[in-house]
């Protein structure tokens, strides 16, 4: 007998389809993930690489994988900033380089950490970090990111 496909299943066996893309955008925590998912199969599909390359750092650093994380998104950066610059490119790129940064932070590398967190908020300026979930050494980082880019921006 034919096993009886549940909602459960029938999302796995549609992992690569749309629906997997705005499930995957969800967890990410974008706004707009429907769109997103749409554009990422129907415009540029290195739109849906670079969610599936983003979701997999998040899952090596879940798991302290970080010099495997910190590798898997060097690698994802050098050719995610040749795909075409769309808002919704733009946050995950930068989403990518928060990630790095917290990698190089649970690493010990502060200054590889500030130089991913630059390039986080020079992609993304309107970044907001979830304070709630994310690492106070990390939400520290930012803030003094922010802080000196605010600083520069005002002195010019």
């Amino acid at each position: 007998m034919p096993q009886r496909r549940t909602p459960r299943t029938r999302a796995t066996a549609l992992r690569g389809g749309r629906r997997a893309l705005a499930i995957g955008a969800c967890l990410l925590g974008l706004v707009g993930a429907p769109a997103a998912a749409r554009a990422a199969t129907d415009e540029a599909p290195e739109y849906a690489s670079l969610v599936r390359s983003v979701s997999e750092v998040e899952s090596l650093i879940r798991d302290a994988h970080f010099r495997t994380a910190v590798g898997v998104a060097e690698s994802t950066r050098e050719w995610a900033d040749r795909i075409p610059s769309r808002p919704e490119v733009r946050e995950l790129r930068s989403r990518l380089q928060v990630l790095l940064a917290t990698a190089w932070i649970a690493l010990g590398q502060d200054d590889d950490a500030r130089r991913a967190m630059r390039r986080a908020v020079a992609v993304w300026p309107l970044l907001e970090l979830d304070t709630d979930s994310s690492s106070p050494r990390v939400v520290a980082l930012w803030r003094a990111v922010r802080s000196d880019q605010h600083a520069a921006g005002g002195s010019r």
